[in-house]
């Protein structure tokens, strides 16, 4: 069919042959240099590998351009973008660093290497019972950076694969003589293509390694932080539970728990220990053991047993209907000494008769010094043995 004639008024004025040849040389390499501008604005890929592929290019030989290329031109493209400089194996280790002028010079990310990754503890990633509210969102947000690290590096690995196989298409091409002086290869095509995304795919992972990297950073002065305050709190509750006998200070610095509350004491009367008396304990202990009083096995648990066989636990019980009472010194207290008993023994600064700490220190001293240890007081040896609790 006959195509209708345009009038010369109509037809739009022709560009001159060169202004036409210079615009293909300007603009067709980047139809297929790797897409550079959308990666990394107007920096160069440092890569060899790419690097090569880039500046063939330029110089409009790229075998992917539909101007007339030789099978030679296209094998030496080939040959310079896989082997100029140093080995494939070595160009790989290179792992496609971005050049000084992108825009990723200034934050860091030029010298990240997209085949090493990084590593994350799993320490940094589980959460503590330190932990303030800005660490555990901050191990969220490591959490969330590892995720998207995962996923770019399937993607960046995958890319690579993909790029491995459409090099050994372009050579297997080449070698047999599939190629023809000026048609592109639908091979060298995908090459390119594939080499783009390999690019991409290794610019989104640097990005995914820089945000895992930098939220471990922000991590580390967090858990110093809520560590130190940690520390902190658990010196003033050592020192609050010393003070108020739930612990029981002993030579050397060391500590040990007072007996806990709700533990069964032996005797056959069914008590068991309360939280008062728990505390009451653990304070005669500590000053018994910081003026020499020997530290023996039990000795809290054996307190407990003579305090609640002899009193109940009750601090102002006196005993107004035996033979002592009879006389006028009738036992009183918690370990249920008379008068003269509690004097005697009683320590230097510890002579309240009312005070039930300073009960159990003079009982505890009489008892150790007539009978050698609290463990062989009678009552106490008997009630141990499974045996009814004897006075003592």
């Amino acid at each position: 069919m006959r195509l209708p004639a345009f009038s010369s008024a109509s037809t739009p004025a022709r560009k001159p042959a060169s202004t036409r040849a210079r615009h293909r040389r300007t603009t067709a390499p980047y139809a297929v240099t790797l897409g550079l501008v959308g990666v990394a604005a107007v920096a160069a890929i440092a890569n060899p590998a790419v690097g090569a592929l880039s500046s063939a290019a330029a110089e409009g030989s790229s075998p992917t351009t539909t101007r007339g290329t030789s099978i030679a031109t296209s094998e030496a493209l080939l040959e310079r973008a896989t082997t100029t400089g140093t080995s494939r194996s070595s160009a790989r280790a290179g792992a496609i660093t971005v050049a000084a002028a992108s825009p990723f010079a200034a934050s860091g990310l030029t010298a990240i290497n997209v085949d090493q990754g990084t590593a994350v503890p799993a320490a940094l990633l589980t959460v503590t019972a330190n932990d303030s509210a800005a660490t555990k969102a901050a191990r969220a947000g490591l959490a969330a950076a590892v995720t998207g690290y995962d996923q770019t590096r399937a993607a960046y690995l995958a890319a690579r694969g993909v790029e491995a196989q459409r090099q050994q298409d372009v050579r297997r091409q080449l070698a047999t003589g599939q190629t023809t002086g000026a048609t592109p290869t639908l091979a060298s095509n995908q090459l390119a293509a594939a080499r783009e995304r390999t690019v991409e795919a290794a610019t989104a992972h640097r990005a995914a390694i820089y945000a895992v990297n930098n939220a471990k950073q922000t991590i580390a002065p967090l858990v110093a932080r809520d560590t130190a305050a940690a520390a902190v709190r658990a010196q003033a509750a050592r020192a609050q539970a010393l003070k108020d006998g739930s612990l029981i200070a002993l030579p050397g610095g060391r500590t040990a728990p007072s007996i806990a509350p709700g533990t069964p004491v032996p005797g056959g009367r069914g008590y068991v220990v309360i939280p008062e008396v728990s505390r009451w304990i653990g304070q005669a202990l500590t000053t018994l053991y910081q003026n020499g009083y020997p530290v023996q096995p039990g000795d809290a648990a054996n307190l407990a047993i003579i305090i609640f066989n002899e009193s109940g636990g009750d601090p102002t019980v006196q005993n107004n209907y035996d033979s002592n009472a009879a006389k006028g010194i009738p036992s009183f207290g918690l370990m249920q000494t008379i008068g003269p008993t509690f004097d005697a023994f009683a320590l230097p600064g510890a002579k309240d008769r009312s005070n039930p700490v300073h009960q159990i220190m003079a009982g505890a001293r009489y008892g150790v010094q007539t009978y050698g240890s609290l463990a062989k007081v009678p009552g106490v040896a008997s009630a141990n043995s499974g045996g009814g609790y004897l006075p003592y």
